[in-house]
């Protein structure tokens, strides 16, 4: 049976709604007006899933965001310290955080990702599964927990096209490729955004993939 909400889980409920309304209507700082007013010590933090993920952030936002950070990132204007690794031995696994601040964008995350080998063998899930957390720069207060996985796709697809557009000739029209897995498709989207991409070379250790890939 499903437990009766009490006066406390109403109230919280009905701020959450409240401040959704006004976050989406009139931005941010009226939101967390409201919420201080209100005494809930709750603030609007979005959920993305990776459906949403996909239909949010395009391969063509990505390249120009792509490139804005890398020349922030040449100009000392990037907080970025090294990755840090937990390892679980004993389970075959371990995590990995990567954070970030790019102070030209205003733009603070945070990426954490799980590095099972197994899991494709052993229980049918990706070898590498991830979040990532977004936060408002000027509080630290979080602002969405996404699914990271379409966006490290997109994000290294968008950094190849990058590199692609100020290295490739001008006349580029084949794209090679080893592996044919979900970075690959992602590199033939991004990569013809650059190029007029117009054959494609791909290898594989499981033929089966290769086909599917074609």
């Amino acid at each position: 049976a499903r437990p009766c909400p009490t006066l406390a889980d109403a109230r919280v409920a009905r701020v959450r709604r409240d401040i959704g309304v006004l976050y989406f209507k009139n931005g941010p700082a009226n939101a967390e007006k409201s919420f201080e007013s209100a005494g809930a010590g709750l603030l609007p933090m979005k959920v993305l899933r990776r459906v949403d993920v996909t239909d949010l952030l395009t391969i063509q936002d990505a390249i120009p965001l792509m490139r804005a950070a890398f020349e922030a990132l040449a100009n000392d204007a990037v907080s970025m310290p090294p990755r840090v690794f937990v390892k679980a031995d004993r389970l075959g696994g371990s995590i990995a955080f990567m954070s970030a601040f790019v102070d030209p964008l205003d733009a603070m995350g945070m990426k954490a990702i799980a590095l099972y080998a197994d899991n494709p063998a052993k229980r049918s899930l990706p070898a590498i599964l991830g979040s990532m957390l977004l936060f408002a720069a000027d509080s630290g207060r979080t602002l969405a927990l996404m699914d990271a996985g379409p966006i490290t796709a997109i994000r290294t697809a968008a950094v190849s096209a990058l590199a692609t557009d100020l290295l490739a000739r001008d006349d580029a029209r084949v794209a090679g490729f080893i592996g044919t897995g979900v970075q690959a498709r992602a590199h033939v989207l991004a990569l013809r955004e650059v190029r007029p991409i117009r054959r494609i070379v791909a290898f594989s250790r499981t033929p089966s993939k290769t086909k599917d890939f074609a």
